[in-house]
């Protein structure tokens, strides 16, 4: 069985055509069947070669996905909005 283990071509063409974003946060993600290899690892290239920073990135396989992608979101939160700045929102009664 071969399998591709990189960005798809839709993704690398829509990375290629992003323009430069000094200072953007960004995260990335990739879902995979057997292993991500280095898909992450590219997809962080390409962005931080147009000057974004990455906070986090995560490969979801076929185990936990909706553990593992609450967990991810919420460190995603906590890197992108730490607690001391974090808006809390009023709930009604």
């Amino acid at each position: 069985m071969v399998a591709g283990v990189r960005p798809s071509a839709a993704a690398r063409a829509w990375l290629a055509g992003l323009p430069r974003l000094p200072g953007l946060r960004a995260a990335t993600f990739c879902t995979f069947a057997i292993a991500p290899k280095g898909t992450l690892a590219a997809v962080r290239g390409q962005l931080e070669g147009r000057g974004m920073a990455v906070l986090a990135e995560q490969a979801f396989g076929r185990g936990n996905i909706d553990g593992d992608v609450a967990a991810f979101t919420a460190r995603l939160r906590d890197l992108a909005w730490p607690a001391d700045r974090q808006i809390q929102v009023a709930t009604a009664e």
